[in-house]
């Protein structure tokens, strides 16, 4: 026979002379919890075999802080150090002036009619040591701001690569990867401070002048050392300057492209640290063709 079995004094099976019949009523209840309890613990046995959906069971956390290395965050299209944080800080700014024959003879991308027979802006650059800032904000650029000062930005700030109608992205480009990170010196905070304070600081060292003055001029046919023009140099700047030099074909010394100088955050001239780049005793100073 069926053995039997029990919940509670509700017995369940062939019953003995000695007990007593349960209702029908107490019956039912007495079945409906048992197939209960068996589902029930069918689900448990089934949940303990097969994986979750969603991935394992993590421990509860607290959540991350806003902008905590564990919250996904886009990537930037480029490198952003913002000026006075503690990753980016600079020492100094680099003034860059270019000798468009040098550059031109260097480079085929060069543009002819943006040559001149004087010396041009390249940049004004905070830099440091170590590092230097770029990509400071992510401020517009409005070149309407310049349109006060454009006359004498497209004769002594040329882009020696793109034509005249061209130099604004020249000039965007210098402003968002440098003059943005500049916002620290008032004369230089802001796009329309940026580039007329490079401007003034520019006409104030001529430097085809200060090369004149010691008999340095374009040649090419006589060449010049390093110390040579250095030295012309410190006696009207007073400070080490960078001088960078490049091969070019068909000439058989390096010529001269760029000269930098330093300047403080009071923007004071001060001496350049490294060395010149790519010279040698003998460099060509190349004229204008």
């Amino acid at each position: 026979g069926v053995p039997p079995f029990s919940f509670g004094e509700v017995v369940v099976g062939r019953p003995s002379k000695d007990s007593k019949m349960a209702s029908p009523a107490a019956v039912s209840v007495a079945v409906a919890v048992f197939l209960l309890a068996l589902i029930a613990d069918s689900w448990a046995r089934e949940a303990q075999r097969t994986p979750s959906p969603v991935g394992p069971v993590l421990r509860s956390r607290r959540p991350s802080p806003p902008g905590s290395p564990s919250q996904g965050r886009a990537r930037p299209d480029r490198r952003r150090t913002p000026a006075g944080s503690p990753n980016a800080t600079y020492d100094y700014f680099v003034l860059s002036q270019q000798w468009s024959p040098g550059v031109c003879a260097a480079d085929s991308q060069c543009v002819s009619a943006s040559k001149r027979n004087y010396w041009t802006i390249h940049g004004l650059w905070p830099s440091g040591n170590y590092t230097s800032p770029s990509y400071c904000l992510d401020e517009r650029f409005n070149g309407h701001i310049l349109d006060p000062i454009k006359r004498d930005l497209n004769k002594y700030w040329p882009s020696l690569t793109h034509a005249e109608a061209r130099y604004f992205a020249f000039w965007r480009h210098q402003w968002q990867k440098h003059g943005s990170c500049a916002a620290d010196v008032p004369k230089l905070n802001g796009i329309f401070n940026f580039f007329n304070s490079t401007l003034a600081i520019y006409h104030k060292y001529n430097i085809f002048d200060f090369l004149a003055n010691s008999y340095i001029r374009p040649s090419a046919v006589r060449t010049f050392s390093a110390a040579e023009i250095r030295n012309a140099l410190s006696d009207d700047i007073r400070q080490k300057v960078n001088i960078v030099c490049q091969r070019v074909p068909n000439v058989d010394g390096p010529v001269l492209t760029e000269i930098r100088f330093c300047l403080d955050k009071e923007l004071a001239t001060v001496n350049c640290q490294g060395r010149n780049g790519g010279c040698t005793k003998r460099n060509y100073y190349l004229p204008k063709r």
